[in-house]
């Protein structure tokens, strides 16, 4: 894979997005990677509504790694305040963890 090209969600990218994170995170398709949380918790890492709230929030970010036209990636970008950052769900392809791909987004923070 190339470098991935790297950018701010839109709201046409939520059913991309919502399908990465839980592919990352939950299900039989987090068992590709190291993330799952599959035999830890059930339901739903996120849902498109909360993707949309986090894309509305103007404190909050999502950016989008890309290779050609799929998501392999994303990082949640928010300031908490006093000058505090947090990232969080960040979440790479489960074919493509453990390839580097997840410190790509970070410096464009």
């Amino acid at each position: 894979m190339t470098d991935p090209a790297i950018r701010d969600a839109v709201a046409s990218d939520i059913p991309a997005l919502h399908g990465l994170v839980e592919s990352a995170y939950r299900g039989e398709a987090s068992r590709a990677g190291w993330t799952t949380e599959a035999d830890l918790l059930e339901g739903q890492r996120t849902d498109p509504d909360d993707l949309a709230a986090i894309l509305s929030d103007p404190d909050q970010s999502l950016l989008t790694a890309w290779d050609g036209d799929r998501l392999v990636g994303c990082i949640l970008i928010a300031r908490r305040g006093d000058g505090i950052g947090y990232f969080g769900m960040l979440s790479v392809r489960p074919t493509l963890q453990n390839t580097g791909l997840g410190r790509r987004p970070t410096p464009s923070a």
